[in-house]
């Protein structure tokens, strides 16, 4: 059996050295050597010879596959990147709304092939009535899914969806006359989320629909929740996987008299549930694993773990090679392959701490220890291998998570069966539905009751954009590491953990006396095409505009900045104007930090705010207990080492130009950040107002043209310029603005090349 997991761990092996080390024109070659090797390991003798072979040609048949897979698949669709084509193909699921219209995915056909090619497909509101099978004709621009931003980016290529079209004329649409049978999944998923919807009260049914369906899509509206989950490491629990096959399985086994008949009717129920919530890489990986684990003693075998994963991964690789760059795929196997070599013997130690006598001689004070210690020692061996993976994708490590999952995941369970119990009893009698949803609501009210609150403690996670904890964290393996080499010895664990602990605490000092030392901080977070600049004092922190067109998250990138630099408290928001790119993230980021202060100018909604977001800015204001400023003059906020002016700038042509323009100043040091102000509202800026000699400047609008005018920078004088900037279609920045800035030698940092660009004062 271990013979095949070598075989299948080569194979993904190579995959994954394609998608983060070989060049395209290196995998051939890599690929004949391996073969190469293959035929020379004959020459060894013994077991050498049959494993050397089994990793050779793995190796080479991942390199070789890869290949093929790109040239047999994809190639013979991507002549219509870039182009707009009439296209055709099969909707493959139903409809998803969007703030434009719909989404949904289509099975694009070949020219003169059998082939097809998962695209994803934005139209308009009125196609939200198909359904999987309809054929659809649709005139479309497309291009490749693995550019986002001006960048490459992994998501969508690792999720089997390669092309991004958008609708540009009126489609073509040929009903099916019914649902094909490939498709019932999909129609029980829609069932089952409407079923949640319907039986679950409103504050619990975007949980439950996550838990039971994998559907975040609701869930996700709730920043705050799904931030602290992020926060306390309990992502994974609406993250369908490992827990909620073993949940389900030991859902149906206790309705079995035999192992036998159960596992015959749980292998299928596990199959229809992994197409339900999509197939995506943690739950194929959890569904061949318990396949495997229920089948192996039908067949009088003796399952291996080891070789379930290697299978299950293989499986997931052969399907899609790049699915070796989906995030969730690496953490699943990630987090088993943690459990694995490490949650025994952390539990054993664990165990041994109770000793023989004391209160552990009590049956039920052993019985609480031991799950106590199972779950701890299960939590602790899968974040060996997944909390770089995680501070690597997301920017923090959770400290508190092994307390949350502990507090959290026993009442997963009752959720979970009893959600399934719910909504079985919903399709055949709803108010007995209704009843059970209602009961069932508690743990799941107890569930984010208890993470909004873990998430609030000051260092429930730490933020690996701080170079210290960076070091911190590669001195805890460098430490676990060591600890692993000599376990032989039973090494005394009292000094590495203090240790290990010790470092963390200097770390986070470090981190906050960094942004401590100078009087003065201006941080232009990298938020995509929008703006968020983060000033900070010895005492308080200010926050300029927040939104940008990086992601969804917007607001959490800069709430990453500040818990970087252990900063939870905003003493003031302000927002120059209301512009979608610039106010965007500014409820998450309201949902992420306590805010005392909103300043906001006097103007209408802006041209761009076609989400209402001013309104939802204030209702979440008013909400959290946020003192709202309406500025209508200078406005002057003081601290002991520094001020805040505002100035409210009137224009003729549009939001943009009535709005705020902000002066922070440390005693001789200034920064003036202008919004989206033109030239002319500039003029008026240092017409009107005492605008001193500046060191730093916030380019205005992005490096428009139309801002950052010759006798504006020659009035102001800034030393530098920071641009926050980021893939747009304008072409920001322009030549022209970086000319006039070059030829004043005024020093330029650009978010779109630098990341978060931070300048200190003396």
């Amino acid at each position: 059996m271990r013979k095949f997991a070598l075989f299948a761990f080569s194979f993904s092996a190579a995959v994954f050295l394609t998608r983060y080390v070989l060049y395209s024109n290196w995998q051939m070659p890599a690929a004949a050597l391996f073969l190469v090797l293959g035929v020379l390991s004959l020459l060894l003798k013994g077991d050498a010879r049959l494993r050397a072979m089994l990793a050779a040609f793995g190796l080479a048949g991942g390199l070789i596959w890869n290949l093929l897979y790109t040239s047999l698949f994809l190639n013979p669709f991507m002549y219509l990147d870039g182009q707009t084509a009439v296209i055709s193909g099969e909707v493959a699921d139903y409809p998803q709304k969007t703030s434009q219209g719909v989404s949904l995915y289509v099975y694009l056909s070949a020219k003169n092939s059998r082939l097809t090619l998962k695209t994803l497909l934005y139209a308009d509101a009125e196609q939200g009535n198909l359904a999987p099978g309809d054929r659809i004709k649709v005139n479309a621009k497309l291009c490749r899914s693995n550019i986002s931003f001006g960048q490459e980016n992994d998501y969508y290529t690792s999720n089997g969806v390669f092309l991004i079209a958008y609708k540009k004329g009126e489609p073509d649409v040929q009903k099916a006359a019914r649902l094909p049978v490939r498709y019932y999944p999909q129609f029980l998923s829609k069932a089952l989320r409407e079923k949640i919807s319907e039986l679950f009260p409103k504050d619990t049914a975007p949980f439950m629909t996550a838990l039971l369906s994998g559907d975040r899509s609701q869930l996700a509206k709730d920043h705050f929740l799904t931030s602290a989950m992020s926060s306390t490491g309990v992502s994974h629990v609406v993250a369908v996987s490992g827990m909620h096959i073993s949940f389900l399985v030991g859902f149906i086994m206790l309705f079995m008299r035999s192992r036998r008949t159960g596992a015959l009717i749980a292998v299928p129920t596990i199959l229809l549930f992994m197409a339900m919530v999509g197939n995506t890489p943690s739950v194929v990986r959890a569904g061949i694993m318990q396949v495997f684990l229920l089948l192996a003693p039908l067949f009088n075998r003796e399952n291996d773990t080891v070789t379930s994963l290697g299978a299950a991964l293989m499986l997931l690789l052969l399907l899609n090679p790049y699915s070796a760059a989906n995030a969730g795929l690496q953490l699943s196997f990630a987090s088993i392959a943690g459990i694995t070599l490490f949650s025994s013997d952390i539990n054993s130690a664990l165990l041994s701490l109770g000793g023989n006598g004391g209160i552990f001689e009590n049956k039920i004070v052993a019985r609480l220890w031991s799950f106590v210690s199972a779950s701890l020692s299960s939590s602790a061996g899968a974040l060996v291998f997944t909390t770089p993976l995680i501070a690597m994708y997301f920017n923090k490590v959770s400290l508190i998570a092994p307390l949350s999952n502990l507090l959290v995941l026993w009442p997963v369970s009752i959720a979970f069966c009893g959600g399934l119990v719910s909504v079985l009893l919903g399709f055949l009698f709803p108010p007995a539905g209704r009843a059970a949803a209602l009961l069932v609501s508690w743990p799941a009210r107890y569930i984010v009751s208890a993470v909004e609150r873990l998430s609030g403690f000051q260092f429930a996670s730490v933020s690996m954009l701080s170079v210290f904890l960076r070091l911190w964290l590669i001195f805890t393996y460098a430490v676990l590491i060591r600890l692993y080499l000599i376990r032989k010895r039973k090494p005394r664990l009292i000094i590495p953990v203090c240790s290990i602990i010790i470092a963390l605490c200097l770390s986070i000092l470090l981190s906050g006396l960094m942004s401590d030392r100078a009087k003065m901080t201006v941080t232009a977070v990298d938020v995509g095409q929008g703006a968020s600049i983060v000033v900070t004092t010895r005492a308080h922190t200010f926050v300029v505009d927040c939104g940008g067109g990086k992601s969804e998250n917007t607001g959490n990138y800069t709430s990453e900045y500040l818990h970087s630099v252990n900063r939870r408290v905003i003493d003031a928001l302000v927002i120059t104007h209301f512009d979608t790119d610039h106010i965007n993230g500014v409820n998450q980021l309201m949902q992420n930090s306590r805010v005392g202060l909103l300043a906001l100018p006097n103007s209408p909604v802006g041209r761009e705010d076609s989400g209402n977001l001013r309104d939802k800015i204030i209702a979440a204001a008013h909400q959290n207990g946020t003192e709202i400023v309406y500025i209508n003059d200078i406005f002057k906020l003081y601290s002991e080492d520094v001020s805040l002016s505002l100035f409210p700038v009137k224009g003729a042509s549009g939001d943009n130009d009535n709005g705020l323009i902000v002066l922070c100043s440390a005693g001789e040091y200034d920064t003036l950040i202008t919004g989206d102000a033109d030239s002319a509202t500039e003029q008026r800026l240092v017409k009107n107002n005492p605008i001193p000699d500046i060191e730093v400047l916030v380019v205005g609008h992005h490096g428009s043209k139309y801002s950052t005018s010759e006798d504006f920078l020659d009035a102001v004088k800034p030393e530098t310029a920071l641009i926050s900037v980021g893939y747009n279609s304008y072409g920001h920045p322009t030549r022209e603005v970086l000319e006039r800035l070059a030829s004043r030698s005024i020093t330029v940092f650009r978010t779109d090349i630098s990341g978060n660009v931070t300048v200190r004062s003396n």
